[in-house]
């Protein structure tokens, strides 16, 4: 018998939330593309699609972790059979056993293989099944931001400079200096 994890509408809210700012920093960095004028659009339109191949991988990796499902299946409904209480693996909510390293999660409400934690950002449980797409979703992650950072450097500081927040300062040689 395999138990369903039970999320309310609100455990989704982080995951609207992510999509959200995918969608904002993407027109975002599309619209740099074609408004930066500091760089050659041959460099940008590589970056750019750059950023889009990790924004895929990304994306696949978050929709990996989120359907892939570390729930114990108990098999049939004999399996679940209740033991003594004091048992270390007895599970006192689902009121089963429950394989060594699994623990119960508060916000799904069922027991998972080899839990590590719940995690907001994908509305599931990181644990045996999912742990290497979850890394790799972090992995891709932190190398979009990198290409974001990389399309709207120049546009940052043109927005400082244009504002009276940077004065007299040519970032070109701040950076020849690091």
């Amino acid at each position: 018998m395999k138990r369903e994890c039970h999320l309310q509408w609100y455990n989704y809210f982080p995951v609207i939330l992510f999509y959200s700012a995918v969608i904002v920093i993407t027109f975002g960095s599309l619209f740099s593309l074609f408004t930066n004028t500091e760089m050659y659009f041959i460099i940008r339109l590589f970056l750019f699609i750059i950023y889009i191949i990790s924004l895929g991988f990304t994306l696949y990796y978050h929709y990996k972790c989120m359907t892939i499902s570390n729930i114990i299946d108990y098999g049939d409904d004999n399996a679940l059979i209740v033991s003594e209480e004091k048992d270390k693996n007895f599970c006192k909510i689902c009121r089963v056993n429950r394989p060594k390293r699994s623990h119960h999660c508060k916000v799904c409400g069922v027991c998972n293989l080899r839990m590590d934690h719940h995690c907001p950002w994908i509305a599931n449980c990181i644990g045996e099944k999912n742990e290497r797409e979850f890394i790799y979703f972090l992995l891709f992650c932190a190398i979009t931001c990198f290409f974001v950072c990389c399309l709207n450097f120049n546009n940052f500081f043109a927005f400082l400079k244009n504002n009276g927040l940077l004065q007299e300062i040519n970032y070109r040689d701040f950076i020849k200096a690091m």
